[in-house]
C-alpha cells in the first residue's frame, strides 16, 4: 500500500494551490512512498520545494526495507495534522478493522484530505470502508482513491470508471481528477487519460499493473449514499483527466445534477444551475 505516481500528482496539486487551506490528512492504511530517492528528489525539485533529505533517508532502501511512511511527505506539502488508520498498527496507525464502522466520532468531518492508496480493496466489506472515508472528510474536503483495474495480486476487488462515477453521482461529489495508471515490468508507473479507448489499445499481457485514480470533492455534509447500477447516464460521464506535470492549468472540476431534478421544468433546472455557479464563483 503506497504512493508512487500519485506523489507527482500530489506535488502538482500543492503547486496549483489545491492544498492551500488544507492542514489535516488521514490515510486509509499505513501508507508508504513507493519510489526511489533520486526520482523523488527530482520531482520535488521541479516544484521548488525545499526538503531535508535526511527525513526521507529510507527512500534509499526502496524497494527494500525499512520503507518511508507518508507522514514526512504530507508535512512537506504543508499538512500539520497527519494520521493513518490500519489493522496492522504500523507507522503509528490508529487501530481499525475497516470491515466495520470506525466509531471514534472525534474524527468525523475532521479531515481536509482522506486517501485510499490501495487499502480498501483489501477489505471484504468494501462499502463500509468507503462510507468511513466519507464520514472522515470535511465538507469541501478531498477524497483521493487510487485502486486496481487489472492484475490485483493482493486485494479482493478490481475497480473501474463506473464505480467511481456512480460514487460521485450518489454523493454529489465533484470530480477533480481522474486517470488510469500503468505500471510497467520494470516498476515504472505513468498516468494516462481515463479513456477506455486507450486501454483497448494496450497489450495487457505486458502490463504489470493497471490502476485508476480519482479525486473527489465532498460538497455536502450528508450521510453516505450507496450507488446503484444505471444511476449514472452516459451524458454525465465526460472524462476530465490530467497527465502532464506542472505545465498546464488544472482542468475544471465537474458536478452531477441530482437525479431528482431530471423531471422538473427547464426553468427550475436552470435556476439550480445558476445557484451552483454563483456558489462556485463566490458571487
Amino acid at each position: 500500500m503506497g504512493m508512487s505516481a500519485t506523489i507527482k500528482v500530489a506535488l502538482e496539486l500543492h503547486q496549483l494551490g489545491h492544498f492551500k487551506n488544507f492542514s489535516s490528512v488521514i490515510d486509509m492504511g499505513s501508507q508508504e512512498l513507493h519510489i526511489d530517492f533520486e526520482k523523488f528528489k527530482y520531482w520535488v525539485e521541479q516544484t521548488n520545494l525545499q526538503f531535508n533529505e535526511e527525513q526521507f533517508y529510507n527512500l534509499k532502501n526502496y524497494p527494500g526495507f525499512p520503507r518511508q511512511p507518508t507522514n514526512e511527505f504530507w508535512k512537506l506539502l504543508g499538512f500539520t495534522d497527519i494520521i493513518c488508520i490500519d489493522i496492522n498498527r504500523q507507522h503509528d496507525s490508529i487501530y481499525c478493522d475497516l470491515n466495520f464502522p470506525f466509531d471514534d466520532i472525534n474524527h468525523n468531518g475532521k479531515y481536509d484530505l482522506v486517501t485510499d492508496f490501495g487499502t480498501n480493496d483489501n477489505v471484504f466489506n468494501v462499502a463500509e470502508a468507503y462510507k468511513t472515508m466519507h464520514k472522515l472528510s470535511k465538507k469541501n474536503g478531498y477524497l483521493w482513491i487510487d485502486q486496481t483495474v487489472f492484475n490485483n495480486g493482493q486485494g479482493y476487488f478490481n475497480f473501474d470508471i463506473p464505480f467511481f462515477e456512480g460514487l460521485a453521482a450518489a454523493n454529489n461529489y465533484s470530480v477533480i481528477y481522474s486517470a488510469y495508471s500503468i505500471t510497467t515490468a520494470n516498476g515504472e508507473q505513468y498516468h494516462l487519460p481515463c479513456d477506455k479507448g486507450i486501454i483497448d489499445s494496450i497489450n495487457l499481457n505486458k502490463v504489470a499493473h493497471l490502476g485508476i485514480s480519482y479525486i473527489f470533492k465532498k460538497n455536502e455534509d450528508n450521510s453516505f449514499q450507496y450507488c446503484n447500477q444505471g444511476q449514472v447516464t452516459k451524458g454525465n460521464t465526460d472524462t476530465i483527466y490530467r497527465t502532464n506535470f506542472i505545465t498546464d492549468k488544472f482542468p475544471p472540476e465537474r458536478h452531477y445534477i441530482p437525479s431528482k431534478l431530471i423531471n422538473i421544468s427547464g426553468r427550475k433546472a436552470l435556476n439550480v444551475l445558476i445557484k451552483k455557479l454563483k456558489t462556485k464563483l463566490k458571487l
